[in-house]
Order: C-alpha cells, then sequence, then structure tokens
C-alpha cells in the first residue's frame, strides 16, 4: 500500500505598524484649582482662577466654559475678569490627553435695604428717611443721599421728591436704592405694569389706575418732566420709571416702578459633522436666558420641537431658531460638515499557482483626506498599505478605513487550479538483497514525474520505474506528480535486508545484570522462528513463538526458576525466501 504525502507550507509573519504618533500612557493630572482672586463685591465681573496640574507632555492648552458652555476664549492656567458662577477647565498636552475640572465662583451677597419713609405736607420739608443696610460685606454701612454722605442713617427735612440712596458697607461695595417722599394730603393711586417679555424690546406697560384726588389729576412716569392725563403708557423699555400723580392744588403723591427684562437668550451649538455619509452628524443647543422652557428649530422655524439634540444630519447649513416661554426668538446658523470614506483607485491581484500553495497577492490603493488603514481580516489587524502577500485561494475583503472610522471596502476572489494526486505501487516491500522493486504509477492529474529512490544518486523522470537495491538498509522512495507549478507527493519505505541467516549461543546468565540475561537466536531474514527448551529428561520447560522471542531462563507455565545446568533446544524458522531452517543443540545456563 502506498501513502500520500501531501507538503502544505504556511508562512507566518508578524508585522507592526505604527500609523500617526503613538503616545505613551497619559499622566496628565489636575493638582487643584482656587479663586485666586474673589468677586469684590455682588455683580462685579473681577475674579480670577487659576488651575494648576502636572503630568503633561508638551506644552499644555487650555479652554474655559461658562456654565452655559460658552466657550471664554481664554488659552492660559489663570482666567481673569470672571463673574460669579461655575466654570470648566479643560487641559489638553502634546499628546492629546485631556483632562478636566469643574469649579464655582462666589461672590459676597448682595447689599440690602430697609428704608421707613414719613411723608410731608405738600408744601413743607418735614419729610424723613431712615435707612438700614444689610448683606454686602456687613456693618459698618455708610449712607448717601442723593450722593451727599449721612452722618448717620436718617435724613430729616425732606419736601416731595424722588430721592437716590446709596448704601456703602465695610468692604467698600455699594448699593444705589430709589425712594420717595409723598405728599399726605396729596392724590391716591394704585399702579399695574408689564415687562417687556423679550431682552432687548421696548413694549412694556405702566397703568395707573384708582385716581382720586381734587381735579384736574394729572400723571408723569419719568419724574415730573412732562404731565398728561394719560393713564396707560405703552412701549417703554426696560428702565426705572419715576411715577407723580399731580392733582389740581399741585400736590403730588409719587410712586417708582422698575421694568426689568429677561435675560438674553444665549445659544452656543455643538456640532458633530456627519461621517462616511451616513446621516449621523449632530447638533446640540447649549442655551441660557429668556424666560422658561425652551423650544427648538433648524429649519428656519418651520418646526420645533422640545428637546436640544438633533441627530441624523447629513452635512450642509441649518438655519436654527431658539424660543423661549415668551415666544422671544434667537436666530442663528449652524454649519455641518460631510467627511467622505476612503475613495478606491486602483486594484490588481495574482492568483496563487495551485490551491495547496499560498503564493496569491493582492494590491489595492485608496485616497482619503486623512490616514488609512488597510485589513483583510474585518479590522482585527490592520496596515498602512494595501499589498498583501502569500494568500491562498479564497475570498478576501479588503476593509479600507480612515481615521474618522470612515470605511469602504472591496471584495476580491483568488483561484488556483487543483493540485495533482500523486499516488503508485510496489511490487515489494521490503526482502534481502539484492531486492527488484517494481513501481508502477497511479497519479491521477499530473503530467510529469520526479522519482528519488532514496539513496543520494537514484532518480528518474519516467512514468513507471523498476529499481534494484543491492545493499542492506531502509530506503524512503518519494514520488512527485506535477501538472504546470502544481505537486503532490507519496512516499512509500523499502526495507532490504541481508543474507538470511540464524543461529544460537551455546551459554546466557539470567542474573539480571543486563548483559546475556536471555537465550536468543541471532536471525537475519526470518519471518518466523519457533524456539523450544528441554531439560535433560528430555520435558518440555518452555516454549516461544515469534521473531522477537526468547528464554529469560523460568519453566512454562508454572514460572519457576530453572537451575543452572545444560538444556537442549530446537529450533524452526522460515525466512522471507520461504525456506525452513532447523537449529537443535544444548546450552549452558549458569547462575
Amino acid at each position: 500500500m502506498t501513502k500520500r504525502l501531501l507538503f502544505h507550507i504556511f508562512f507566518t509573519t508578524t508585522i507592526t505598524l505604527i500609523i500617526g504618533t503613538v503616545s505613551a500612557q497619559c499622566t496628565l493630572a489636575v493638582n487643584d484649582i482656587v479663586e485666586s482672586g474673589s468677586v469684590s463685591c455682588n455683580g462685579s465681573c473681577d475674579g480670577e482662577l487659576r488651575v494648576t496640574f502636572s503630568g503633561a507632555t508638551g506644552t499644555a492648552t487650555f479652554q474655559w466654559f461658562d456654565a452655559s458652555n460658552i466657550d471664554l476664549g481664554i488659552n492660559n492656567d489663570t482666567a481673569t475678569a470672571l463673574c460669579a458662577g461655575t466654570y470648566t477647565v479643560i487641559i489638553t498636552d502634546n499628546n492629546n490627553c485631556t483632562v478636566d475640572t469643574i469649579i464655582t465662583l462666589s461672590e459676597p451677597l448682595a447689599i440690602t435695604s430697609n428704608i421707613a419713609r414719613v411723608n410731608t405736607p405738600c408744601t413743607s420739608f418735614a419729610g424723613e428717611l431712615s435707612i438700614a443696610g444689610g448683606g454686602g460685606c456687613g456693618a459698618p454701612y455708610t449712607y448717601f443721599i442723593d450722593g451727599a454722605a449721612l452722618l448717620g442713617s436718617d435724613s430729616i427735612g425732606l419736601a416731595v421728591g424722588f430721592y437716590t440712596i446709596t448704601i456703602q458697607d465695610n468692604c467698600g461695595c455699594s448699593q444705589e436704592f430709589t425712594e420717595n417722599v409723598s405728599s399726605t394730603d396729596g392724590p391716591s393711586f394704585t399702579t399695574s405694569f408689564i415687562t417687556p417679555p423679550c431682552n432687548g424690546e421696548a413694549n412694556g406697560t405702566i397703568t395707573i389706575i384708582d385716581t382720586l384726588g381734587v381735579s384736574p389729576i394729572t400723571q408723569s412716569i419719568n419724574g415730573g418732566m412732562s404731565f398728561s392725563t394719560n393713564l396707560v403708557y405703552n412701549n417703554l423699555p426696560p428702565n426705572g420709571y419715576q411715577i407723580i400723580v399731580k392733582d389740581g392744588t399741585g400736590c403730588q403723591s409719587l410712586a417708582y416702578l422698575n421694568l426689568t427684562e429677561p435675560d438674553a437668550i444665549s445659544v452656543a451649538p455643538i456640532l458633530i459633522d456627519e461621517t462616511c455619509v451616513l446621516n449621523d452628524g449632530s447638533i446640540d443647543f447649549q442655551s441660557s436666558g429668556g424666560t422658561g422652557t425652551f423650544t427648538y428649530s433648524i429649519d428656519n422655524g418651520a418646526s420645533f420641537q422640545a428637546g436640544s439634540l438633533f441627530t441624523g444630519l447629513t452635512g450642509g447649513i441649518y438655519i436654527y431658531v431658539v424660543e423661549d416661554d415668551n415666544a422671544c426668538q434667537v436666530f442663528g446658523q449652524a454649519a455641518l460638515s460631510s467627511i467622505p470614506g476612503p475613495i478606491i483607485t486602483n486594484s490588481s491581484f495574482s492568483n496563487p499557482d495551485c490551491s495547496n500553495n499560498c503564493n496569491g497577492t493582492i494590491s489595492i490603493t485608496a485616497t482619503d483626506n486623512s490616514a488609512i488603514n488597510y485589513s483583510l481580516d474585518d479590522g482585527v489587524t490592520t496596515q498602512a498599505t494595501g499589498e498583501f502577500i502569500d494568500l491562498c485561494s479564497g475570498n478576501y475583503t479588503i476593509d479600507i478605513t480612515n481615521i474618522e472610522g470612515c470605511e469602504t471596502s472591496q471584495n476580491l476572489i483568488l483561484n488556483a487550479p487543483m493540485p495533482p494526486i500523486a499516488e503508485f505501487l510496489v511490487s515489494d516491500t521490503n526482502g534481502p538483497a539484492p531486492l527488484t522493486v517494481v513501481f508502477t504509477n497511479s497519479s491521477v492529474g499530473a503530467t510529469s514525474y520526479f522519482w528519488d529512490f532514496g539513496n543520494s544518486s537514484s532518480t528518474s523522470l519516467e512514468m513507471d520505474e523498476t529499481f534494484e537495491y543491492t545493499a542492506e538498509g531502509f530506503y524512503t522512495v518519494i514520488m512527485v506528480a506535477s501538472e504546470l507549478l502544481c505537486t503532490d507527493t507519496a512516499y512509500q519505505v523499502i526495507s532490504v535486508i541481508g543474507t538470511p541467516d540464524i543461529s544460537m549461543p551455546n551459554v546466557f546468565t539470567p542474573n539480571n545484570d543486563g548483559i546475556n540475561d536471555v537465550f536468543r537466536p541471532f536471525a537475519i531474514g526470518m519471518t518466523e522462528i519457533i524456539g523450544e527448551i528441554y531439560n535433560r529428561w528430555g520435558e518440555l520447560i518452555y516454549k516461544w513463538q515469534g521473531i522477537d522471542g526468547y528464554w529469560d531462563g523460568y519453566t512454562s507455565p508454572s514460572g519457576l526458576l530453572a537451575p543452572a545446568g545444560t538444556y537442549f533446544y530446537i529450533v524452526t524458522a522460515e525466512d522471507v525466501g520461504g525456506v525452513p531452517h532447523t537449529l537443535s543443540g544444548t546450552v549452558q545456563l549458569m547462575r
């Protein structure tokens, strides 16, 4: 029988790719962030924050953001001219390692006032204002009326009119308040008002109602600069209004109204560009100010939604509108880019020579605006070029990815012819020298052959061969069957022995010293050996069968130790040529 040996050669290559900048482990860390300068007075913007850090590689850069996520444009470890509020700083080093931290900058309490008023008859100077400050940095407080310092906290002898009260705390911070002294015998009235609903608009309203007094009664909302009989004043900007109601006797009653406005709506769109033409762009609006909650539109107000995040966007320009509960709106424009994937510009391949060879190649080239990687195993391993070698037959998908994660791919199939099947039959696999062996080729799918008969100089290119082995030994016969560049190999071992012979020793010493411990034939070229051992009385005490048999000095089947002495043997054998051999004689067992 012939055994086939099909050789497959596999090459394993380890490739280390370095793409872009490879950085060490990030060690950037924030050590501390502190108020290096506090806000001096409530409402001031003179605070200062400083951050300390360690572990940066190269030069660090900084980004400071306020509570509305607005970038303050400060690239420094210290941020100045800050109002009270929450701030975030992001630190980035040359390895693109980042770390961030948050701190809240405080401010002193607001200065408050508690003012007791005593009105005066309209033609006298008997009014009084008693002032008590609070908040801020605390007492002692200093008081001013219309810019003039008071010796104490009271101002007396006041006429009808509006007064500016200034309270200064122990830190030098000050706050102004408007107060008035009215006529005790003047007209009476009440007011209602509507503040401007949107920042920057002049559409507030003041209404004077329930006016009672000596006719004719006139009104002023500008501190007496002009009077009219109007009771409703529209289209007013946010401001403080000094309201005076005057009767026919000239007596006046005063009130002060402050029309406020909401903070301006501030919008900071966070943009994520579309990648790979996958409709994965997004806009997230960080908004503050205004009144109440916001609704958002990215189609110029055609439609609104409650959430600030818009996803699934393509590249393009979006006109956004942010609207608060008062229908105040802010318009803006957000532009999203669209990052395409890599574009394949060229591809080629060469098939393996044979299906049992792995020498195919693939070459593919792509272009992109950034670095690209190529992979044949779904991204498990990548390389910077599209050259792949040592490929077997099969279906290959080449994935090409840029640094943004955009991917394109191409499928290629490598085909190769099937190898032939190498087989041959032999007339003999063993025998004595000289041994003539006939080799009959039974290969399939081959057109050429190469024989190696197992010695250094015996080869042939014939289809069938006959070879004579003249020396004893073991010979590995190899036959390579080929079809173009495809090959297959079969082999067979031929065993050649010397001239058949058998002989027996005449003494053995079974003492377990590893030397001459058994009685066995010296045989060459035997296929069967039967040995029989008799004692001096002619009794059979041991028998073996087989070319590897022997007597170990014990009786069988009792297994007793045979004593030292002379024993008789009869050995029959048959050699590889079928010739019988018979030997008999005596053997001396010595202990």
